[in-house]
């Protein structure tokens, strides 16, 4: 009968199994982010921004990706328009990190400001709850800060764009 002689380095043997459970821990983390919608389309990854008196509501995609057609649904709950006019107000930094591809209904015009960008809207004068859907595309990864107003009322929002 032959003998083999096996060199056995347990303290090696040990780290390794270390290694290996953590890498385990690591992916299972990472799937968990995922089915969440940490890198977007899930639970985590919708949220509402609302001014204070709940009267103009954003909602959107927190974790989203570069060039990725997104959506911002504007919710507003009472609008009066003196003018026949919605004036919803966003801000330039904001749009300096996104490109609005398309708004829902279509603006009447798009003016520009200091620090800002207006997008007015024609109403037909009546009262009562309205949407805006805006579509945009992350230019570059990182987090945009936003801020969308309609007078007094202001939503301040993030978003995080994956390369």
């Amino acid at each position: 009968m032959t003998r083999l002689e096996v060199n056995e380095n347990l303290a090696l043997q040990r780290r390794t199994w270390v290694f290996e459970r953590a890498g385990w821990v690591l992916l299972a983390a990472l799937i968990a982010a995922a089915a969440l919608g940490v890198f977007g389309g899930g639970w985590l990854a919708h949220r509402r921004a609302a001014s204070p008196d709940g009267s103009l509501v954003v909602e959107y995609e927190r974790f989203t990706r570069v060039r990725s057609p997104e959506r911002l649904r504007v919710r507003l709950a009472d609008v009066h328009a003196a003018d026949e006019r919605l004036r919803l107000v966003m801000d330039a930094a904001y749009l300096e990190r996104v490109n609005v591809k398309s708004a829902t209904p279509e603006p009447e015009r798009v003016e520009l400001g200091a620090g800002r960008v207006t997008y007015v809207f024609a109403v037909d004068g009546s009262s009562g709850p309205a949407a805006v859907t805006f579509e945009v595309e992350g230019e570059r990864a990182g987090t945009a800060h936003g801020k969308i107003a309609l007078g007094d009322a202001e939503a301040r929002f993030e978003q995080f764009f994956f390369p």
